[in-house]
């Protein structure tokens, strides 16, 4: 009995920590460029500001219109095109 309890223990403890290690104040924005009739718009600038900070990002999206801004440090960000 204690030894079953001892590996539920040990088993919920591992996995809390694993839980742990997968939450990360890191974030990333990502997105597609549109014009109005809904065509991509490849080469479009973008900018990401942090809304805590007001420091900007200028990224600018592929031939598909794709952009993504990793390694974001506040989730409080907006893009705009």
């Amino acid at each position: 009995m204690l030894r079953s309890f001892a590996s539920v223990l040990a088993a919920s403890i591992f996995l809390f920590a694993i839980t742990l290690f997968a939450q990360s104040p890191i974030g990333t924005i990502a997105g597609t460029v549109t014009d109005g009739s809904g065509a991509v718009v490849s080469g479009a600038s973008v900018t990401v500001t942090n809304k805590s900070t007001g420091m900007k990002r200028e990224i600018t999206s592929d031939s598909l219109g794709n952009y993504s801004a990793p390694s974001l440090r506040d989730p409080k960000a907006d893009a705009m095109a």
